[in-house]
């Protein structure tokens, strides 16, 4: 198997996946958090429009076609945040002091999950790239200690290993 056949970042429908099963575990531990156990009515009370939220934003800010840091960021803070209003305005609550405390909690929350999740991944096919690139001959050389780095002189003047004598030039 060739380096060029192995993913350098996971595809949009794995990462769009992660991202909506981690805004599902933040409903999770929300409704753990509060004792309201954990039910379907809950769940799409409180993870329904936050998901609705961000799957609105993230194709306005190319989350799944430019996946990366700043587009993640774009769709985490407007998508969560709309969620929330969307929440707000359905459920009919009061835009108070509680209800900010809520969207300042989620805002932390989600992007710790988010984070965490897609950090994980990442390092995944990070860990998964690299001993294929070691064995295809990518990556940093290996330095064994006490020998000259290739096209420097040691101490006697003689070249490192790999490279050869400079061509005589015949007297």
């Amino acid at each position: 198997m060739t380096t060029e056949a192995i993913p350098r970042t996971l595809s949009p429908t794995v990462l769009a996946v992660g991202d909506a099963a981690v805004l599902v575990l933040w409903s999770v531990l929300g409704l753990m958090r509060h004792a309201e156990g954990i039910t379907a009515a809950g769940l799409a009370r409180n993870s329904g429009f936050v998901l609705v939220g961000w799957f609105v934003v993230a194709p306005l800010a190319g989350t799944y076609r430019r996946p990366g840091l700043r587009t993640m960021l774009v769709t985490w803070a407007a998508g969560v945040t709309l969620g929330v209003v969307l929440r707000w305005i359905v459920l009919r609550r009061p835009v108070a002091g509680a209800e900010f405390v809520f969207v300042g909690v989620t805002l932390v929350v989600t992007l710790s999950l988010v984070l965490a999740w897609r950090v994980t991944a990442w390092s995944v096919v990070r860990l998964r790239r690299a001993p294929r690139e070691h064995r295809a001959g990518g990556g940093p050389p290996v330095r064994v200690p006490g020998q000259t780095p290739p096209g420097k002189r040691d101490a006697g003047g003689r070249r490192g290993p790999d490279r050869r004598p400079p061509a005589s030039t015949g007297s």
